[in-house]
């Protein structure tokens, strides 16, 4: 076939440049380690839900001080936390929040009574002649009679939601109400809600998080922004302090600035930036980054904004149209208006004046009942509470969290974004030691490590009862095999019996012995890069306890320690006459002979739970490979995985095959992931034996 090309213009067409040099610049998440503790937290602040924080990120995020022993936040489980932190591991955080617990808010309303309004004689440049007392004076007609205006009187009046179900149920949706003020005809003002802030979760902190509002000076508006605009710019101050008692500090937004100009009417677009700067569109944005990790994040104490702009579409209409019929026309510089109702958005409705100063005749901003905006009038959010904060209600709201585990269908079984592995008992009571165990029965990439020692209580058991608790947890445990298609029973559980008080830290009451482990546990599993250290803590020296003192059973009679070790149990004894030692960090696992009873091991099989996950999600939904590419690429993949990620303590073979069934249904293969692991050696044979100093001679 031939084709014609008929080109009665010949002329060169440009297409353009292609850039074949850029590359997309791939987005990397907050680093999840292969031991990512899931911690529960009573905090000061931060959003409700669960997030993966670095220590820096949750002292900014949560508030230093819920970090510190000092203040009310500060539990048994706090104390784990920060040994976590304190080894570089990035944990996830879940904020517990009572039930009583209240979020901070602001309520702006606007109360506005129709007035006649004085009117005082003004100077060459708009402002109001004064007499020798300073007072301003007012006009008078040619009797002497003091002239008014009709207008309107207003009052700022901040208020707050009373509690979260009033904010659930109202915010955004207030109307107007009944004012404190009286009209010219004896009728009561109306209060127009103008702006609703509530902060970004619950608890006191919020109170301590206000705006400024105020208009700019004249050298703060770019030239020519009124005449294009067409609405009046104003600035807002994000403020905070560290208390009641404290000095207003200045927020500054994203890009550095100490104040955000912005508009009250809908959509408003700034015509020197051509962006909308209307402030429920802006305001949030300006001030937090909690998403794109690609820039640096930001916290703010702010959740929630809502502008009414039919409200303030509204007034400023009222308040234009009186304006207008004061208007002096003789001095048009005085005014950013003029009485066309197309500028009344150019009316300022927060200070009552214009750019160069000019005060409104008709607009008076009363002072007796509310407040004054301005540069630097601080407005603070109200209501908010902490709740009631104590341990029986930490393991209440914690315990209906781990009902959440037992449900196949839950949020917590995503194991994308739920990157948790591993649960430790900082000291629950026993009902809640058995819902944390909860944490191992669906997923299987999970861990727990349960203690004996009730934090709750500080009570420290005697040996009899630390068996009597071990026997109840473990039997909880098993619960939930690792198989029931492989007959395999529950290994992915540790009990750890005693208790002990912690070396060098402000917290003065006993934890569990379980926290040296998990320190040890984070030191070796928890860099972000996702490989274990090179620190042996399973046996002498790293299995000597260093963190903790003062230990507790400090003697087991060697009889007890059979059934102990029977249970499952892990505990301490004697190392020296000075120090304390973890013989065995053996697992849950009935068979002592199998290398499935070690708490190294089990971790190694829960990442290599999760490297499973992975390569489903890398590989799902292909149609490009063969049989046998896909499984080359799916062994390689998981190869790439576990290179250097477990201090070569296994040797780890994947191995894809296609069953019958694979074959039958033709868009499903099988992983197989071997772990050969040692076993871990805790009993000794000893032997003397004696020979004459002539055989060894003859022997030579």
């Amino acid at each position: 076939m031939v084709t014609t090309v008929i080109n009665a213009n010949p002329t060169v067409v440009e297409l353009g440049t292609l850039d074949a040099s850029t590359k997309q610049i791939p987005v990397e998440p907050i680093p999840a380690p292969q031991h990512c503790p899931l911690c529960f937290l009573f905090t000061k602040k931060g959003k409700v839900g669960r997030k993966l924080v670095s220590g820096a990120q949750a002292a900014q995020f949560y508030g230093v001080e819920s970090f510190d022993s000092k203040y009310k936040w500060f539990n048994h489980s706090t104390v784990f936390a920060n040994a976590f932190f304190g080894q570089a591991n990035n944990v996830v955080i879940e904020r517990i929040v009572p039930d009583d617990a209240a979020t901070s808010s602001m309520i702006l309303y606007l109360d506005v009574a129709l007035m006649d309004i004085p009117q005082y004689q003004r100077n060459a440049d708009g402002s109001f002649v004064t007499d020798s007392s300073g007072n301003k004076v007012q006009k008078t007609d040619g009797s002497g009679n003091p002239i008014t205006a009709e207008g309107y009187k207003v009052r700022w009046v901040v208020q707050a939601h009373a509690t979260d179900n009033d904010i659930n149920a109202n915010f955004g949706n207030l109307t107007t109400k009944t004012g404190s003020m009286t009209d010219k005809n004896g009728n009561a003002s109306t209060m127009y809600p103008i702006m609703e802030l509530v902060a970004d979760s619950p608890g006191e902190y919020g109170n301590n998080a206000g705006i400024r509002l105020f208009e700019p000076k004249k050298d703060e508006i770019p030239a020519n922004f009124i005449a294009k605009a067409k609405f009046y710019p104003y600035f807002i101050q994000v403020i905070q302090r560290a208390d009641a008692n404290a000095s207003t500090k200045v927020v500054r937004t994203l890009t550095g600035g100490e104040k955000l100009m912005f508009s009250l009417k809908d959509q408003a677009v700034s015509p020197t930036t051509e962006s909308v700067i209307s402030l429920e569109s802006i305001f949030l944005d300006s001030y937090e980054n909690e998403t794109d990790t690609k820039y640096p994040l930001s916290y703010s104490d702010y959740g929630k904004i809502k502008v009414y702009y039919n409200n303030i579409d509204t007034l400023v209409g009222l308040f234009h149209a009186k304006e207008s019929a004061t208007y002096d026309s003789s001095h048009p510089e005085w005014y950013d208006f003029t009485t066309n109702a197309a500028d009344k958005h150019l009316f300022n409705i927060i200070t009552g004046k214009s750019t160069t100063g000019f005060e409104y005749d008709t607009y008076q901003i009363d002072t007796s009942g509310g407040i004054v905006p301005g540069r630097y009038t601080d407005i603070w959010m109200q209501n908010g509470n902490d709740g009631t904060i104590n341990d029986t209600i930490f393991a209440a709201k914690v315990s209906s969290i781990m009902d959440k585990y037992l449900d196949p269908n839950s949020e917590y079984m995503d194991t994308a974004v739920n990157l948790e592995t591993v649960l430790y008992d900082s000291g629950f009571d026993i009902n809640t030691k058995k819902k944390l165990a909860n944490f191992i029965a669906v997923r299987k990439d999970t861990r727990v490590a349960l203690s004996t020692f009730d934090a709750t209580t500080g009570t420290v058991l005697t040996v009899a009862e630390e068996q009597s608790v071990a026997t109840a947890l473990k039997t909880r445990l098993q619960l939930f095999p690792e198989s029931d298609y492989y007959g395999t029973p529950t290994m992915r559980g540790i009990v750890v019996a005693g208790t002990g008080k912690v070396r060098n830290n402000p917290y003065t009451k006993r934890v569990p012995q379980l926290l040296e482990i998990a320190i040890d546990s984070a030191k070796k599993m928890g860099a972000s890069n996702r490989k274990w250290k090179n620190y042996e803590f399973a046996s002498a020296p790293g299995s000597v306890i260093e963190n903790l003192y003062d230990l507790e059973p400090k003697f087991i009679p060697a009889n007890t320690t059979y059934a102990m070790w029977d249970i499952g149990m892990v505990w301490s004894r004697p190392y020296d006459t000075n120090r304390y030692f973890f013989p065995a960090l053996q697992t849950v696992y009935d068979n002592d002979t199998s290398v499935l009873n070690n708490w190294l091991t089990v971790n190694a099989i829960g990442e290599l739970q999760r490297i499973g996950w992975d390569a489903w999600r890398n590989f799902t939904g292909s149609i490009r490979y063969t049989q046998a590419q896909l499984k080359d690429r799916v062994e390689q993949f998981v190869r790439d995985k576990v290179k250097d990620a477990f201090d070569d303590l296994y040797v780890i073979e994947p191995v894809v095959e296609f069953t019958a069934l694979d074959d039958l249904r033709g868009y499903s293969w099988t992983l197989h992931l071997k772990i050969y692991a040692g076993n871990m050696r805790t009993v000794m044979t000893s032997i003397v034996e004696a020979y004459r100093l002539d055989d060894l001679q003859q022997a030579a």
